[in-house]
């Protein structure tokens, strides 16, 4: 039986209910033997069945009747104003919430449309909002302004959120009014705002001050340090001590400052590592032993074995900002430093006995330029900057600091920190040495750009006290115009007249020579300099005012590890070039004094990463190159050289002279061996059979190019009858192998003769031997 044929459920259970039904009301209940009992049998069964049905259709009208009457309640009373829109968007009905917010009555509203109440300005976002909502045939969100009106006398906006209706034909909308959201949001924003513009017009005040300050400062270090040079007298001596004692407390201020736009620029890296707990305490309470016994103070250090896991330079200079802040406000007290586990985590304290600060006061003490019992700003008590340092170097590692204080009982800071495993052996913070070779400097042409005259002058004599050759000038314009002059090194101001600034005239100098090493000085200390300065590719920037020994040690290890140029005595003519690498640089510079004796112009590397950085010469001149050097040895640079089909020839230098390590320098393609010490006529003769050979391959490789720069001129038919012609084969012959006139191949034949400058066809035979291309065709 199909499903057709057979009768639902529903239809069985009204059946079985007629017949129980029958049967009670004392119809017949035995067997039904003829027709007509049985059609009115059926008849009574079907009757009762109808009027059950009837009952059931009765009690579903009923129950929807409450339900829309409960649905109809709850949409006219709902506080959340709704509307039911039909496809065309006209307005079938609205509840007493949106009749409130758009000036209508509760109800039918006719032809009403709510594109009428709907801004101008945003209509077209209205009706995106209507078309994607019929269109997915579901949920649709958007924000609109309602047009003003009688009851809308100032801006409304509202967020439109539409729901199909179960039968398709239209959407019920509701209007989220959220004109106080948008006005919080809008007062919001318009702080943000504000709030940016101050920082930035205090950043621009900031950094403003500070090139003005640091220019004076700068030039007070530079004279000092030629007044220290030119004299004997130990009593002056003495004073200039004393004044840079005074020029390094000013310029302590200034980096002061300097430290919250690094922190704001975000432009301070940072290098957890395991720490000694003991050993950094102790080495605190060692340095502040003096500053506690001036002011009467004792202080305590707690031992600890603990180990943290740090930035060591910047958990030292938080931990030396709170003990300052502590002797500040301590006196004839006591100070403590120790510190205390709290789980995995190890938290250093900083206990004082001072004035204390005020409960009101402990969140902003944080904050810049906040100083407690200090309202006539004495100098002597500091910026009040400090404390924001903390805040920002702790936020930066990730350590929580707090404090804890009572007014005239004292203060206790704290700053929490990760339990480290072991401790971690840390390098030197300053990998740049004390004692760089002064050979750095000689023979080395410096072009300083510095607009304050006094601080340009004493720069040009530090440097020509070193050796160097210097090229002083005022302005950008002027460095411009040596960008084609040969220079080893630029310092430069940031700030310079005329709108550019030393970032760049170091790009457009760049542009000619892509390696040229720069030290950048400045005064400016906004976050956007910052951040472009640090950037920058092999350039040192140097703060003002930097000391002498800071601007010759950056200048030193920019010079260490770039080209320099050694030329012959003046003069005397150039007669070739050797290229020397070595990470030696009292060998490099005794090669160049050798060689540039014998008319060689020498330029020097410090390494092989350099040569291949620099513009590499091709068969002209020849290498002189150490086999063994840290980072990439010769016979590796050889080995690349060769793999890039760079033909110069090279000398191998070696302090050891075994055979295989010159059977290891011939195979990686050098020409000479030299063992260390090297004698000076073995030298001589090596370089010039080297560069004998170089000329040579220079030679050979501009035929080569020259050869194959007239093959390239020629057209494919062109290649074709030249091909046929290196056969030995006649016009005639030519002519009829490829199909076409004689004619025809003697003027291909005597193009080819004037595009490769040939006389004869033995000429074109070596031309195409040179070229690589005889075998074309």
């Amino acid at each position: 039986m199909n499903a057709e044929s057979k009768p639902s459920q529903d239809a069985l259970s009204l059946r079985q209910q007629a017949e129980q039904k029958l049967g009670a009301g004392g119809g017949e209940t035995g067997s039904i033997a003829d027709s007509p009992a049985r059609l009115v049998h059926e008849l009574r069964v079907h009757r009762i069945e109808l009027e059950l049905q009837n009952e059931a259709l009765r009690e579903a009208s009923c129950f929807a009747e409450a339900s829309l009457a409960q649905f109809t309640e709850l949409y006219e009373l709902s506080p959340v104003p709704y509307l039911t829109l039909d496809r065309d968007g006209q307005i079938s009905r609205v509840n007493h919430a949106a009749a409130a917010l758009l000036g209508l009555v509760p109800g039918p509203t006719g032809a009403l449309r709510l594109a009428a109440f709907i801004a101008d300005d945003s209509m077209a976002a209205f009706r995106g909002f209507l078309g994607n909502l019929f269109a997915d045939e579901g949920v649709g969100c958007c924000e609109v302004a309602l047009r003003r009106g009688g009851a809308r006398p100032d801006d409304c906006v509202v967020q439109l959120e539409g729901r199909i209706t179960s039968g398709g034909g239209g959407s019920i909308i509701a209007l989220l009014d959220i004109t106080e959201r948008k006005r919080a949001h809008d007062a919001l924003r318009r702080a943000v705002e504000d709030a940016e513009r101050a920082t930035a017009a205090k950043s621009r005040f900031l950094a403003a001050a500070s090139h003005d300050l640091r220019q004076p400062l700068q030039t007070l270090y530079l004279i000092s340090w030629v007044m220290a040079r030119k004299t004997d007298d130990p009593q002056i001596r003495a004073l200039l001590a004393e004044q840079d004692k005074a020029l390094g407390g000013m310029s302590t201020m200034l980096n002061t400052l300097l430290d919250i736009n690094l922190l704001d620029a975000g432009i301070i890296s940072y290098h957890p590592v395991g720490l000694s707990v003991a050993s950094l305490l102790g080495r605190l309470a060692q340095d502040f032993a003096f500053q506690a016994g001036a002011a009467n103070n004792v202080l305590h250090l707690v031992e600890s074995g603990l180990i943290v896991r740090s930035d060591p330079k910047l958990l030292e200079q938080i931990l030396r900002n709170l003990l300052s802040n502590a002797f500040k406000y301590t006196h004839d007290g006591r100070v403590l430093l120790g510190c205390r586990r709290r789980g995995d985590r190890v938290r250093i304290e900083v206990w004082d006995n001072g004035i204390g600060i005020p409960e009101d006061q402990l969140d902003s003490i944080f904050e810049e330029f906040h100083q407690v019992d200090n309202p006539r700003r004495k100098r002597s008590q500091g910026l009040g900057l400090g404390l924001a340092i903390v805040k920002r170097q702790a936020a930066l590692l990730g350590h929580p600091i707090g404090v804890r204080s009572r007014p005239g009982k004292g203060s206790v800071f704290w700053i929490e920190l990760p339990r480290g495993e072991v401790e971690t052996e840390v390098s030197a913070s300053d990998p740049v040495a004390d004692d760089l070779p002064a050979v750095q400097f000689h023979h080395r042409s410096v072009l300083l750009v510095e607009d304050d005259s006094s601080v340009g002058s004493m720069l040009e004599h530090l440097f020509a006290a070193e050796g160097c050759a210097v090229i002083r000038v005022w302005n950008a314009d002027q460095a411009l115009a040596l960008a084609r002059t040969p220079l080893d090194l630029v310092v430069t101001d940031y700030t310079l007249p005329g709108g550019l600034t030393g970032l760049d005239v170091l790009a457009q100098l760049r542009s000619v020579a892509a390696t040229l090493p720069a030290i950048l000085l400045t005064g400016d200390i906004s976050t956007d300099s910052l951040r472009q300065i640090v950037a920058e590719p092999d350039c040192i920037h140097l703060f003002k005012p930097a000391t002498t020994s800071e601007i010759l040690r950056a200048a030193g290890t920019l010079l260490a590890r770039s080209v320099c140029r050694f030329p012959p005595a003046e003069g005397r003519a150039v007669t070739s070039t050797v290229h020397v690498i070595d990470d030696d640089p009292f060998v490099c510079k005794a090669i160049a004094a050798l060689l540039s004796e014998d008319d060689r112009d020498v330029l020097l590397y410090p390494n092989a990463e350099t040569f291949l950085r620099s513009d590499q010469p091709r068969g002209a001149g020849c290498l002189v190159v150490d086999a063994v050097m840290p980072g990439m040895g010769g016979l590796e640079m050889l080995r690349h050289l060769r793999d890039q089909g760079n033909p110069i020839p090279a000398i191998v230098m070696t302090g050891h002279g075994d055979v295989p390590m010159a059977v290891a320098a011939m195979k990686a393609g050098a020409e000479d061996f030299i063992t260390k010490p090297i004698d000076p006529e073995e030298m001589l003769a090596a370089v010039g059979r080297a560069l004998e050979l170089g000329r040579d391959v220079a030679a050979e490789s501009a035929r080569r190019a020259e050869a194959a720069r007239c093959f390239a001129a020629l057209t494919p038919r062109e290649r074709q009858v030249l091909g046929l012609m290196l056969t030995g084969l006649s016009n005639k012959i030519i002519a009829h192998e490829m199909g076409i006139s004689r004619r025809t191949v003697e003027n291909h034949r005597a193009a080819i003769m004037s595009k490769t400058a040939s006389k004869s066809l033995l000429d074109l035979y070596r031309i195409s031997l040179l070229s690589g291309d005889r075998d074309k065709g």
